[in-house]
């Protein structure tokens, strides 16, 4: 599991309705390249002492009431995104984190798909693995690798291989 963080940057005055302030910053996106959101809240809240409730829920698109894992994030201010890179989280791009997104919304909707996304060396590696392994027959199933420069071109090329895309 990893957390990432955005470089984003938006500009944008935030009301906070607990305290009563505005908060004027640039925002960036605090995500995980898990769908499941545990290890994401601990790290907003422990690392970076963060309300569990400035988590924002991902929203599927056309049915706005469904959850959609693969959106979840916390804003982050420049300043917490300084201190979420000195607490671990991996700096990327706006459109790396787009594309983990994307494979996390892929992943959800392949049954029975296994996936991982990482940096070796500043080179991207994703994996896909979906079916299953049945006891009266050979694996049935598959899996779809991909190596590049960013997230996006090697997500899209796993997907490719794996006929999702």
């Amino acid at each position: 599991m990893t957390i990432y963080v955005d470089n984003a940057a938006i500009p944008a005055n935030v009301h906070n309705h607990a305290t009563g302030k505005t908060v004027t910053s640039t925002w960036s996106h605090l995500i995980s390249d898990q769908l499941d959101p545990t290890e994401l809240h601990e790290f907003a809240t422990k690392q970076l002492g963060l309300r569990r409730s400035y988590f924002q829920p991902g929203k599927e698109l056309g049915r706005r009431e469904q959850h959609d894992p693969s959106g979840d994030h916390y804003d982050l201010t420049a300043g917490k995104r300084k201190q979420a890179i000195a607490a671990g989280a991996k700096p990327i791009s706006a459109s790396d984190a787009a594309a983990i997104c994307r494979l996390k919304r892929e992943a959800n909707r392949l049954p029975d798909c296994g996936y991982a996304i990482t940096q070796v060396n500043g080179q991207w590696v994703c994996g896909l693995e979906w079916g299953y392994e049945a006891d009266d027959s050979p694996m049935v199933g598959a899996a779809a690798y991909g190596t590049g420069d960013t997230a996006w071109d090697v997500i899209e090329s796993a997907l490719q291989e794996a006929g999702a895309a």
